[in-house]
Order: C-alpha cells, then structure tokens, then sequence
C-alpha cells in the first residue's frame, strides 16, 4: 500500500459467506488486524489507523461459514507479504 489506489488494501473476494472474520499477524504472534466485516480490508496500518507496519510476510486467517454449505465452519490460513 503506497496511496496510489492500488493494490492498497488486503482483502479476499468473491467471499459468499456467513460469521466472516480475518485476522492477521506478525512473525511474533503480534495481532495486527481484525475484521468481521467482508468488506473491509487492511491497508498495512496497525488495526487500519495506527502505525504503519514494516514491510514483511504476514499470517493470515480467514473462518467464515459458506452459504452455499450447510454452513460448517471453513478455516483458511495462509500469508500475505507486504511491500511498499
């Protein structure tokens, strides 16, 4: 995320699910950000607002319930790197 309108928020689409919810760490187990909105993404910032993070590899988790199951809990992980 540089400002340029690009590329500047991390956010999974095509997401058709229920009880959504994203979290992301730093290499220390540090919890970054949280959202149980589909819609919102990170823009590398502490929880969005604070501190710039530094550039690096991220650890993702993603739990939400398909719509199209019967609705059983899906957790996905995985990383996410950030440059700027």
């Amino acid at each position: 995320p540089n400002g340029d309108e690009k590329n500047d928020h991390f956010l999974p689409t095509n997401v058709d699910a229920t009880d959504y919810s994203m979290d992301i760490y730093n290499r220390w187990g540090m919890k970054v950000f949280s959202t149980v909105n589909s819609g919102i993404g990170w823009n590398g910032k502490l929880d969005n607002g604070g501190d710039t993070v530094p550039d690096g590899t991220y650890f993702v988790i993603l739990t939400y319930s398909a719509t199209c199951d019967d609705k059983k809990p899906v957790t996905v992980t995985g990383h996410v790197t950030l440059l700027r």
